[in-house]
């Protein structure tokens, strides 16, 4: 061994013990080498963990869908209270997962910001805030609908859907399917003063002969958001002798 490379070893020349000792060392300084050069070659190209901020500002949309849905949908074992209205207190909103890191004004934020005016605000005797949805509910709530009774108000009754589900409504009819009523804009979505009523991804737009509809025992309601609201007959539907025509929402072309 080189004088100059003895140094850095202990000297083990004493006894067979010592050597076999500087085998082991030897050999176990060696793996750790190899295990660590073999650690960073699998790790030069990880990135770095980044940690992002929570930025509420930025989910203004993903919070209102939540919300919307809690506020739709409740469990029965949830910690969320109904009262027979639909609202919920909003303390008891902000200790869900989603809103656990918000307060009350970005609560307050999502409702009035909504474009599509999906909820409503009161307070209590006692001044606390409370929240629901205008409607889309899968239970039976009182929202303390308007009923229609004049035809003439509502020129169009419009309901969306796609066309894969046109092959079954054309047959069988409109159904509240989970839903507690069935839901019409009052007018194409492009229209002015409409607000809601129809999603987004709709392809084909039906509308509804309201005033036969009507007279045949068939009752509608108007939401707080300009929604049209119907449970449709007695088995929950809206028959095809009601539709007047569906036309395809981009080409205004009729659909048959």
């Amino acid at each position: 061994m080189n004088p100059c490379e003895r140094s850095r070893y202990p000297d083990y020349s004493s006894n067979n013990n010592s050597r076999q000792n500087y085998k082991t060392s030897r050999g176990a300084s060696h793996r750790r080498d190899n295990r660590t050069e073999t650690c960073d070659y699998r790790n030069q190209n990880r990135q770095p963990r980044r940690h992002h901020p929570y930025r509420p500002d930025l989910d203004v949309v993903a919070l209102s869908k939540y919300l919307s849905f809690i506020l739709r949908h409740p469990k029965k074992d949830s910690r969320l209270q109904m009262d027979e209205e639909g609202y919920i207190y909003v303390k008891d909103i902000l200790k869900t997962w989603k809103f656990r890191n918000l307060g009350l004004q970005d609560v307050l934020h999502i409702v009035e910001t909504n474009d599509k005016q999906r909820f409503a605000v009161k307070q209590d005797v006692y001044e606390r805030f409370m929240i629901r949805a205008t409607q889309g509910h899968s239970v039976e709530v009182n929202l303390r609908l308007e009923p229609i009774l004049d035809p003439e108000h509502f020129p169009k009754v419009v309901h969306g859907t796609t066309y894969e589900a046109w092959q079954f409504i054309r047959c069988e009819g409109l159904k509240k399917m989970n839903r507690a009523y069935i839901h019409f804009a009052i007018g194409m979505p492009e229209d002015s003063g409409v607000i809601s009523g129809m999603r987004s991804s709709s392809e084909i737009c039906i509308f509804i002969n309201l005033a036969k509809a009507l007279y045949f025992g068939i009752k509608f309601f108007l939401s707080e958001n300009m929604v049209i609201l119907s449970q449709g007959d007695q088995d929950g539907r809206i028959h095809p002798t009601f539709f007047l025509y569906a036309v395809d929402r981009k080409t205004r072309k009729y659909v048959h």
